[in-house]
C-alpha cells in the first residue's frame, strides 16, 4: 500500500455523495457520517462495491470514527480488502480526540497513536515516530486535563512494533 500526497483528481465529481450500506462515498472517501460503526465485514464490503463500480479508483480514504471500538478493526478490514494498486488514507487525531456535531455522544476519530501502532505491526511504514507520538499524547492529556482515548499512549509501545 502507497502512502497518499498531493491532491488526488476527483475520481466520483459528477457523484459527490452515494450511499453505500452503512457509509457514504464522498469523493473517494468512506465516512461513517453518523458514527454507526457497524461491523467491519459489512462495511468494507461496500469497498468491494466501490472498486466494482468505479473501477478507476485507487485512492481511499476513511473516515471513521471509533463510536463502539471498532474503527481499528475497520481498518484492518480495509486494508485487507484494497490491493497492493490502492492508496488508503485514513483520518486519526491524537489521543482520539474530537467528536461530532452532529452525533450527540460522538468519539473522536480513531487515536493516531492507537492507528500507527496497528500499521506498524503489520509492517506498513508511516514514516512516524510513535513514541514522539506517545509523548504529545501525554502533553495533549496534560492540557486538556482528561484521558484521552486512545489505548497506545496509555499501554506504551511494545518494542517489537516501536519501531
Amino acid at each position: 500500500m502507497k502512502r497518499t500526497s498531493g491532491e488526488a483528481p476527483h475520481a466520483v465529481s459528477h457523484r459527490p455523495r452515494k450511499r453505500f450500506g452503512q457509509h457514504f462515498l464522498v469523493d473517494r472517501s468512506v465516512v461513517d457520517r453518523i458514527v454507526a460503526a457497524v461491523a467491519p465485514q459489512a462495511g468494507f464490503a461496500d469497498l468491494d462495491r466501490i472498486k466494482a463500480r468505479w473501477p478507476s479508483i485507487t485512492r481511499f480514504r476513511l473516515h471513521l470514527h471509533d463510536q463502539r471500538g471498532l474503527a481499528l478493526t475497520s481498518i484492518y478490514a480495509a486494508i485487507t480488502t484494497l490491493g497492493p494498486e490502492d492508496e488508503l488514507e485514513i483520518d486519526s487525531t491524537v489521543g482520539g480526540i474530537g467528536g461530532c456535531p452532529f452525533a450527540p455522544r460522538a468519539t473522536g476519530n480513531i487515536a493516531t497513536d492507537d492507528l500507527v501502532y496497528l500499521l506498524h505491526g503489520e509492517g506498513i511504514e508511516t514514516g512516524i515516530d510513535l513514541g514522539g507520538l506517545i509523548s504529545v499524547a501525554e502533553w495533549l492529556e496534560g492540557i486538556l486535563g482528561r484521558q484521552l482515548e486512545g489505548q497506545v499512549y496509555r499501554a506504551g509501545a511494545f518494542a517489537p512494533v516501536a519501531a
